[in-house]
């Protein structure tokens, strides 16, 4: 049974997406929240009991006052603070991340290298990533890299394998491997496209199994409800390897057991991701009325029955960037 200390606010403080957009320029598009929004819910969520943020976007650092919101977090009392990043920017921000209180960053990875993330991406930054990527494994000890696995990419395998074996030997690294989903994308509505790009979680693991023996195997990443991981350590290696089947065996969303509460960049918040109908506006909200209403969506996360609700998964993605997504849509 999850607690309130379990439960996690997933904050998207930017909207701007992967590389697309304001990845050189910090910046701050208009109908986001400012600081002075971000921290009415943050001082909320503390008042409710909530002590962990995992930043995201888009691209948190191409905020101004990043940095500043982190650290203002931590005054008020969050003790447990992480970061999605496209590592773009990180290199001159990671020592004063870790000063204002961020404790582990995970770098999203399209390839390993430059000539096949530009194709990917369209954008040539790829050594600043890897340059930020190394960093921040020397500054904090520890660093994700999550990739999303299809056929186009599926040499990130082994050169995440291999760079892995370049960080820092002292530092932490949690590599994750991810099954690609036809969600919100061009094969969301074209089931043959899909089919031939997607790389199972059973062929991730075999090109793993590729690069050393391999330790470890499947297992419930909760104990009391279906979310399925593979852990594998490489004999040899530096590195935890883990595989996300989440088409093939995760499809089933974890509910009851789930742990995010999600803000977008405009200040709407939900604690399921799959039921559109709890989405709430808190941008509007005086801090009285903000505390109320975050203590209200706390407690009825904790006390809600999940029985009879869909997987609507697919759609977290617009309602947490501004799209409005009718029921009958679904």
């Amino acid at each position: 049974m999850l607690s309130r200390q379990d439960y996690e606010l997933r904050i998207a403080v930017a909207s701007g997406c992967n590389l697309n957009c304001s990845y050189c320029k910090p910046s701050l598009c208009s109908d986001e929240m400012d600081f002075f929004g971000i921290a009415k819910i943050l001082r909320s969520g503390a008042k409710s009991g909530l002590c962990k943020i995992k930043w995201t976007g888009g691209e948190p650092t191409v905020r101004k006052d990043f940095l500043e919101i982190v650290r203002f977090a931590t005054e008020i009392g969050y003790s447990q603070q992480s970061m999605t990043s496209n590592g773009v920017l990180l290199y001159d921000m990671a020592f004063d991340l870790r000063a204002a209180g961020l404790q582990k960053i995970n770098v999203s990875l399209d390839a390993t290298n430059a000539e096949k993330f530009k194709e990917i991406t369209g954008h040539d930054k790829f050594d600043d990533v890897i340059k930020s990527l190394k960093h921040v494994a020397d500054v904090f000890k520890y660093v994700g890299i999550n990739s999303v696995i299809y056929s186009e990419n599926k040499d990130n395998v082994a050169g995440i394998v291999n760079l892995a074996q370049q960080l820092d030997s002292d530092c932490e690294i949690r590599v994750k491997f991810i099954e690609m989903m036809p969600d919100n994308n061009d094969y969301e509505n074209d089931a043959a496209k899909y089919a031939g790009q997607f790389v199972s979680a059973k062929e991730i693991i075999r090109l793993l199994g590729q690069n050393g023996e391999l330790i470890g195997g499947r297992f419930n990443a909760n104990r009391e409800f279906k979310h399925i991981t593979y852990k594998y350590e490489i004999k040899d290696k530096n590195g935890f390897y883990l595989v996300v089947p989440l088409n093939t065996e995760n499809r089933e969303c974890v509910k009851g057991a789930c742990p995010k509460i999600r803000v977008n960049p405009k200040g709407k918040i939900s604690p399921c991701s799959s039921e559109m109908s709890m989405v709430q506006d808190f941008s509007g909200l005086s801090q009285e009325e903000c505390d109320a209403a975050m203590e209200q969506l706390v407690f009825n996360k904790e006390n809600m029955s999940f029985e009879g609700l869909s997987d609507n998964r697919r759609y977290y993605q617009f309602w947490r960037f501004g799209r409005e997504v009718k029921r009958d849509e679904r």
